[in-house]
């Protein structure tokens, strides 16, 4: 993975650290709190190829327009002793 994100990597993984957060609340707490920022497409890219994250379901959320959509819902992949960290299924 490119090294580009890496401080907002470690970041969104402390946040993590035993909860459980949207897409849309992880984007905007990276945006408020890093001078960096991220676009919510390269934020959805860095959860879903990182190793350190797993998406554990999916949220639906109302939209201005009044139809609803769903979002992931991601926790941090924590390892235990010598098992591999899961890949994030497609």
């Amino acid at each position: 993975m490119n090294g580009k994100y890496i401080r907002i990597r470690r970041k969104i993984f402390s946040l993590l650290e035993d909860k459980e957060m949207n897409t849309r609340q992880i984007n905007d707490w990276v945006n408020k709190n890093t001078h960096q920022g991220i676009t919510p497409n390269a934020l959805g890219n860095v959860l879903k190829k990182s190793p350190e994250f797993k998406r554990v379901g999916f949220e639906r959320i109302g939209s201005t327009s009044g139809g609803t959509y769903q979002i992931c819902v991601w926790s941090q992949n924590v390892v235990d002793g010598d098992e591999e960290v899961e890949q994030n299924e497609s």
